[in-house]
């Protein structure tokens, strides 16, 4: 039986379209607040890759194992924070929990209700056009009579806010500062491409004519190397 034929019209304008209403308010909030911190997390996990590749020049068999291991905790991170919480408040049921818990004087009035109006259930005994009409009416002045609080934690959502903006800030500012280096590391660490990290120092052997070194035979052979960059400790100029 699909009850939704049996409910009064007032209930849906006065309770159930609300409800969505607020439902949806809560999904977005929810949405920006998760994109936030899965920002801010994918951000972190970047800069570790990019600290641990350029340390130690890793083959292309540890970067990927480390792709793996950054995708599996962003997936984690987005089904924790986004896609979980919207599949929870798209149910007006949940919605009514909400503000169950804010005004105890609903007494599980207001989800029972909602639940019977928005979840088809088989037919009893009880669902009389009588019972059905006490129900929503009682549950309509109940919905009345509460001054219903807000339910959005402003504060939490400008935390949120505001990690995402520095976020968006600390990349943007990287992009401008070290533009070659982080094409390197999307080249490396997520397209797993065979591409060098730049060298410091370039060291370029003399005496070599068309890719051949010839000295004469029995002569100590010696060899000498100009230096290009940074000269590390230790080398003679």
């Amino acid at each position: 039986m699909n009850p939704a034929a049996n409910i009064p019209v007032e209930f849906d304008v006065e309770v159930l379209s609300p409800l969505r209403r607020l439902s949806s308010r809560l999904m977005r909030r929810v949405a920006i607040m998760g994109m936030c911190r899965c920002l801010a997390v994918l951000a972190a996990l970047s800069a570790g890759q990019l600290a641990i590749d350029r340390l130690l020049a890793l083959g292309r068999g540890p970067r990927a194992a480390m792709l793996l291991v950054v995708v599996f905790l962003m997936a984690r991170q987005l089904l924790i924070w986004i896609v979980r919480p919207l599949m929870a408040y798209a149910d007006p049921v949940q919605m009514a929990a909400v503000l169950e818990k804010r005004h105890a004087g609903l007494a599980d009035r207001l989800i029972s209700t909602v639940a019977y109006a928005t979840r088809p259930r088989r037919g009893s005994a009880e669902d009389s056009p009588a019972f059905i009409l006490r129900l929503f009416t009682e549950t309509i002045e109940r919905y009345r009579a509460i001054t219903r609080p807000a339910i959005f934690d402003e504060r939490r959502l400008r935390r949120h806010l505001a990690l995402g903006g520095a976020t968006c800030l600390v990349i943007a500012s990287s992009v401008a500062i070290i533009p070659d280096t982080l094409r390197i590391f999307l080249l490396r660490d997520w397209l797993i491409a065979d591409v060098s990290w730049p060298l410091k120092t370039m060291l370029t052997v003399e005496g070599f004519k068309d890719g051949v070194l010839r000295w004469p035979i029995g002569d100590d052979l010696s060899l000498s190397a100009t230096a290009q960059g940074e000269i590390p400790d230790g080398i003679e100029a």
